[in-house]
């Protein structure tokens, strides 16, 4: 589902989608009116002269700009084509994209597969709901969620990725009739010493954040995936047809979390019930 426009990765609030510019008025020299003729007609040559040498000398900077970005909107435009879909893409087909998109070995086991246990037209609409929470009980049970203790210190049950600081905010409206404690591990939610210290003192069920503080967190070892069960990656799209997945400001980080966290602790075989895997939600 696409929702009004949000920014980036590490984006808190609208006042950062702002940019005031102070335009100062000029002042321009006017000789005496008494000038001649020939005196104006030469400042109009000059003028028009100058004017033809600005236009020259940038109009490469400009062909540049547009290649650039042109090459960037192609990239961009490959990757959303590729997750296209994603959400009701067989576990075969999720672990052959993410193993392409991360550079690493996803396997179908570690991609988590639906949970309801009434019919298959009725996960499939689960699957395609408008509300996040309905989403993820589809992949986690409420009670998986709520089992907590020491032991998921550092490592909540649940771990959300979303694009920005504000999708952060909706899910967690979302997800509010849950009634869970849930970690905000996003900008304008405290520094990243103040979450780490949260993380390691107290016990969440979920954590939403954006993918470069929980990179940060992770490599800091504030966070952990050594109870989590649910790695999920928001399928949300901007009304640019970004996701958290193939957004540019959030794409590395995304990448970089799945090679050198995610797929990594997919890989360590425990018991399967309680088995990493990675979910789009």
């Amino acid at each position: 589902p696409k929702q009004e426009n949000m920014g980036g990765d590490d984006l808190g609030s609208d006042d950062e989608y702002l940019k005031s510019t102070e335009v100062g008025e000029g002042t321009v020299d006017v000789e005496d009116a008494s000038s001649d003729e020939d005196n104006d007609e030469q400042q109009l040559v000059r003028g028009t002269n100058n004017k033809r040498k600005l236009h020259h000398d940038t109009a490469p900077q400009v062909e540049g700009k547009t290649k650039k970005k042109s090459k960037k909107n192609k990239r961009g435009g490959l990757l959303r084509q590729q997750f296209k879909d994603i959400r009701e893409a067989s576990p075969d087909s999720k672990a052959e994209i993410l193993s392409q998109y991360a550079d690493t070995k996803f396997l179908p086991q570690h991609v988590i597969r639906p949970q309801n246990k009434a019919t298959v037209k009725g996960a499939q609409q689960q699957i395609n709901s408008n509300n996040f929470m309905e989403r993820l009980l589809c992949m986690i049970s409420k009670k998986q969620l709520k089992k907590t203790g020491p032991h998921t210190r550092t490592s909540p049950r649940a771990i959300i990725l979303c694009l920005s600081a504000r999708r952060c905010v909706a899910v967690l409206k979302d997800l509010a009739p849950l009634r869970l404690r849930i970690a905000k591990l996003f900008p304008k939610q405290g520094t990243i010493e103040e979450q780490g210290r949260q993380l390691e003192t107290n016990e969440f069920g979920i954590a939403v954040g954006t993918p470069h503080r929980v990179k940060e967190l992770m490599e800091r070892g504030s966070l952990s995936l050594k109870d989590t069960l649910l790695f999920g990656l928001d399928t949300f799209e901007n009304d640019k047809s970004f996701s958290v997945y193939t957004l540019p400001d959030t794409t590395t980080h995304t990448q970089e979390l799945l090679k050198n966290h995610v797929q990594p602790q997919c890989a360590i075989s425990r018991k399967k019930e309680n088995d990493l895997k990675v979910g789009f939600v």
